[in-house]
């Protein structure tokens, strides 16, 4: 899901000296996919001005991405433009090269979902949208990573009576993105494919992610208002998810907390998107809602 059909930059990280060979396939700039033009830098500060000169310089009709030999926690902070190559070989980078386009058209990194600060534009493409957590919203559990086929099926009815797409908020991102990297293989012990195979399973799929602000639940509203900040279109949404968080604030009236604090079959009362919540959220995307 490009915003366009233009070309991508490419910033090529790597503390090592490139091989003669890979300098030599760089410096012809016949380059595999949409790549347009490569940027070598060895460091992050280095990579992070380089970064900074090409935004300057170009508006956000383009595109993006790092190849490094690293995903750690320095990489990190480039998450949703970051490629870890296995090795720095031309045959590395072609190959990570031709994933790219599918990357992109999967609706994974550069999705228009994908919000950064700077970014000027307002995307319109959505008008419905479900801020979806999994933990606790399709299953009755923490950190088990599971999904039960009950509070599922009642999330394709809310997608079919409300034709609102789906973004992801849970930390569940971290696998999807991480199975993205891998170019979507089939790895039945993958919870990026466990997640995508689970919703294709009810005919749904993911239109996008928040973006990652700062690791835990606590960042999710602030990650949703970020979002939410370069909407044009966006008529109505939900937030589905089983947290309480009191930094919700203006988003309140638009959360369906999947808990029921006087129900204690299930642990910390999470009942998860059963049928009263799945209503709920009905009636706040088609805006039949007047207890809010």
């Amino acid at each position: 899901m490009y915003r366009d059909y233009n070309a991508m930059t490419c910033f090529l990280y790597d503390e090592d000296p490139l091989s003669e060979s890979m300098r030599s396939y760089i410096s012809h700039g016949e380059f595999s996919g949409k790549i347009e033009q490569v940027h070598i830098g060895r460091s992050v500060e280095e990579i992070n001005a380089l970064i900074d000169d090409y935004q300057k310089k170009r508006s956000h009709d383009h595109h993006w991405v790092i190849f490094g030999k690293k995903d750690d926690i320095s990489s990190r902070r480039w998450e949703g433009h970051y490629v870890a190559l296995p090795e720095m070989t031309e045959t590395a980078f072609r190959k990570a090269s031709y994933s790219i386009d599918d990357l992109a058209e999967r609706g994974c990194w550069w999705n228009r979902a994908y919000i950064e600060p700077e970014w000027n534009a307002l995307f319109t493409d959505f008008e419905k949208v479900i801020f979806l957590d999994i933990d606790g919203v399709l299953n009755h559990t923490d950190g088990k990573n599971y999904i039960e086929k009950d509070l599922l099926n009642n999330l394709a009815e809310i997608v079919a009576q409300t034709h609102a797409e789906l973004i992801l908020t849970s930390s569940w991102r971290r696998y999807f993105l991480g199975w993205a990297q891998r170019g979507f293989p089939v790895e039945k012990d993958d919870f990026g494919w466990f997640l995508d195979d689970r919703l294709a399973s009810v005919g749904l799929k993911l239109a996008g992610v928040t973006p990652v602000i700062f690791d835990g639940p606590e960042g999710r509203p602030f990650e949703v208002r970020r979002w939410l900040s370069r909407q044009g279109n966006l008529k109505r949404f939900v937030i589905l998810d089983d947290e309480p968080f009191w930094k919700w604030n203006w988003l309140s009236p638009y959360v369906v907390e999947t808990s029921d604090h006087h129900d204690p079959r299930w642990p910390r009362y999470v009942c998860g998107l059963n049928e009263q919540k799945m209503q709920l959220a009905i009636n706040i995307l088609n805006g039949t809602d007047t207890t809010r």
